[in-house]
């Protein structure tokens, strides 16, 4: 949590930026609304995270 916590907000800003120039670099409109579009992909893609990690430790923590 101290991780994500740490990082999200300082590449999150970064990895928006990259994304919406890359896609206004290929001359498609509205970069900036894909460039945002990494925040829910982001935010999906972490609860999934979570979520196997809970079972991996809740697991791990019946077997001792």
């Amino acid at each position: 949590m101290i991780g994500s916590g740490l990082l999200g907000p300082a590449l999150g800003p970064v990895m928006v930026g990259i994304v919406s120039d890359a896609v206004t670099t290929a001359q498609v409109a509205n970069g900036l609304g894909f460039g945002l579009l990494v925040v829910p992909i982001a935010s999906v893609l972490t609860g999934i995270t979570l979520l196997i990690a809970n079972g991996r430790i809740a697991a791990s923590l019946r077997r001792s």
